[in-house]
């Protein structure tokens, strides 16, 4: 999903300049932002199965080196480390409150970082279309 957009942002950035308006560049500047909504909803909706899965594994024994846990622990270190401290997880609100701190830990990472420059930096594209090189706007 992550290379469709993308690509669909490199293809409306050469559109945009190919055909000189401005309004595609506006739309082009637009595609980080659904990369980076989409990138957390992706990364938070594991959050509940990695809970389960978790859960399984400590009712039934498996100790520290069972493959959830160490899958989780190498690859998806923010959720482990929050399900991980927060054992009490039994009720919904204390799994909304992970959800939700994780979601501001996540845009506060490095590509959080960088796809909100990239949208700056496309959207200051799109001022400097309009303003220096009068571009059409649609």
């Amino acid at each position: 999903m992550a290379g469709f957009i993308a690509t669909a942002d490199s293809v409306l950035l050469a559109y945009g300049f190919a055909q000189k308006e401005s309004g595609i560049l506006l739309i082009a500047s637009i595609m980080p932002l659904i990369l980076l909504v989409s990138y957390l909803e992706i990364y938070l909706s594991t959050v509940p199965v990695i809970y389960v899965a978790i859960s399984l594994e400590k009712e039934l024994g498996l100790g520290d080196d069972a493959l959830v846990r160490t899958f989780a622990r190498t690859n998806l270190r923010d959720i482990y480390s929050a399900i991980n401290t927060n054992s009490d997880l039994k009720a919904s609100e204390a799994l909304d409150s992970v959800v939700h701190n994780l979601r501001w830990t996540l845009l506060n990472k490095r590509p959080g970082h960088v796809l909100i420059l990239i949208f700056i930096a496309q959207l200051g594209l799109f001022l400097v279309s309009i303003y220096s090189y009068h571009y059409r706007f649609m």
